[in-house]
């Protein structure tokens, strides 16, 4: 019978790290999103070492690699010196969290461009990384600052607010020292950064947990900041959270709604401060957090394949590198929450249908029709009667294999098929496992198409009678979320007239509804 105790040894997976109490918090917050496989803790160069003798040199506190996508991350908890005034003690934090960790991050981002192979998960530069850094010319790189120490303060300056820092655009660079608790763009003229606090570093995990969703999120965040305006304030970054999950252009998410029709392009918009509270309330968005629970088993998934997946269990004549491995996994592990609820709403739906053939194979395939890029070949296939579980494992596979290779003939504009087998759910043993497979078909040759043919004929399987059903997955259940009166909380400028202005009067009265609650 199955025993999947022993730990799989195709990958060296570090354990979530973080050498003080916040960078553990944000390791965790990362192995949640990126999962094991695809995030690292307090990375070491071997910059410093000489003949093998001494120790690494820290790269960066948390660092992210998925296929072309980088996420550098720089974590500093500085003290804010409350017994100082304002703008002094602003001063003092932002050198040291803002201005240190975009330090951090350029030297961790350069050395990566320069010397993609010198990164290693410990000290003595004894464990590189499982995974590969892109060439320079294919990596995407982005950089994040985690910053802390200013919550309360920020609480106490703008009284009534979570405490994440105003953004606005407007502030520039040395700019930033003038205005307490407002990020906007701390190097203009360099690759852009990121600056988060702990709440809103949270909440965008929290929101945006897959790999697909965040990096959605950054890329769309850096445009919006960067490039669509030429200033962009917001009450905090869970507003501007808020309005990219409300908006939705077309089946991506947006923070401006589709239906905001102006008649010239504003040079300027700013988010006010009730978005998030709407948010959280709104029925639509309570009913996509309900609907997501069923998604989190396709991490699960995910997460056993890394952790215990060896394909010398059912294929011990099968070599495969560890790197095509991790190709292999990306694959699923690159699928966003919307589209992981999908999956395994199908592979739970597949399972509630076999139980009442206890002896019947039963599979079920789940194609993106928009892009026609990957199909999943879901198989549920019993033991037989005097077949020991090895037996039954190795003979899973090959009807794995020919299920993903015979579903080119009814599919053949499709490229990759991901195909999993299961256990069936009326199995008299204890125990199960799970088989996952990825075949890769460009184009069949005559002699090809003709041998799976035969193989498809032989099996009995995706006869020419299969039924296909279409369908499209909304991510709210309940369309509420996107109403024309959301776009009330944004306020547009015009051409020739910018929100420096305006973004300054709102400062003020922050201040001043400060001052008259201290009296």
């Amino acid at each position: 019978m199955p025993d999947q105790s022993t730990s799989s040894m195709m990958f060296d997976i570090p354990d979530a790290g973080g050498v003080n109490e916040s960078e553990k918090i944000l390791s965790l917050l990362c192995q949640k999103s990126f999962l094991s496989l695809w995030s690292f803790s307090n990375l070491f160069t071997d910059e410093d070492l000489r003949d093998g003798r001494g120790s690494g040199k820290e790269l960066c506190d948390v660092l992210a690699v998925f296929g072309d996508d980088v996420i550098i991350f720089s974590d500093k908890h500085i003290h804010f010196q409350h017994d100082k005034e304002v703008k002094v003690a602003w001063g003092r934090w932002y050198k040291r969290a803002v201005s240190g960790s975009i330090s951090q991050l350029y030297g961790a981002m350069n050395w990566l461009k320069r010397f993609p192979r010198r990164a290693y998960l410990d000290a003595k530069c004894t464990r590189p990384l499982p995974v590969e850094i892109p060439a320079p010319e294919r990596a995407r790189y982005h950089l994040i600052a985690v910053t802390r120490g200013t919550l309360q303060a920020s609480k106490n300056f703008f009284n009534g607010r979570l405490g994440t820092p105003l953004i606005d655009t407007s502030v520039k660079g040395d700019d930033h020292f003038q205005h307490p608790f407002v990020v906007g763009l701390p190097s203009p003229t360099k690759h852009f950064v990121h600056v988060f606090d702990e709440v809103s570093l949270e909440l965008i995990h929290e929101e945006l947990d897959t790999i697909a969703d965040l990096t959605a999120y950054l890329r769309a965040r850096e445009e919006l900041l960067t490039q669509r305006f030429e200033v962009v304030a917001a009450a905090g970054e869970e507003q501007l959270l808020a309005a990219y999950l409300m908006h939705m252009n077309g089946d991506e998410h947006a923070f401006l709604p589709e239906n905001l029709h102006l008649s010239e392009q504003p040079s300027s918009v700013y988010f006010e401060d009730s978005f998030f509270e709407r948010l959280k309330t709104d029925v639509g968005y309570l009913a996509k957090k309900k609907a997501d629970k069923i998604s989190y088993s396709w991490d699960w998934l995910i997460e056993k394949f890394i952790r215990l997946g060896d394909p010398q269990l059912v294929r011990p004549d099968l070599e495969r590198p560890p790197s095509d491995l991790e190709k292999g996994l990306r694959l699923i592990a690159g699928e966003s929450r919307l589209r992981r609820r999908t999956l395994a709403h199908a592979i739970r739906d597949n399972f509630e249908l076999s139980i009442s053939r206890p002896s019947a194979r039963r599979v079920r395939l789940v194609a993106n029709n928009d892009e026609n890029e990957m199909l999943y070949v879901f198989l549920i296939s019993p033991i037989n009667n005097e077949e020991s579980y090895d037996a039954y494992r190795r003979r899973r596979a090959f009807e794995l294999e020919a299920y993903c290779r015979c579903a080119k003939l009814r599919f053949p504009k499709i490229n990759v098929f991901v195909g999993m087998a299961f256990d069936h759910p009326a199995k008299m043993y204890g125990g199960s496992s799970e088989d996952l497979m990825v075949v890769q078909i460009e184009n069949l040759s005559q002699e090809e198409h003709d041998y799976l043919e035969k193989v498809r004929a032989g099996l009995g399987i995706l006869n020419s009678d299969m039924t296909m059903q279409h369908f499209h997955a909304s991510e709210y259940p309940y369309p509420t979320i996107r109403t024309h009166e959301r776009t009330a909380g944004h306020q547009v400028g015009s051409k020739g007239k910018t929100m420096k202005s305006e973004a300054k009067r709102r400062r003020m009265m922050a201040i001043k509804s400060r001052k008259r609650n201290r009296k």
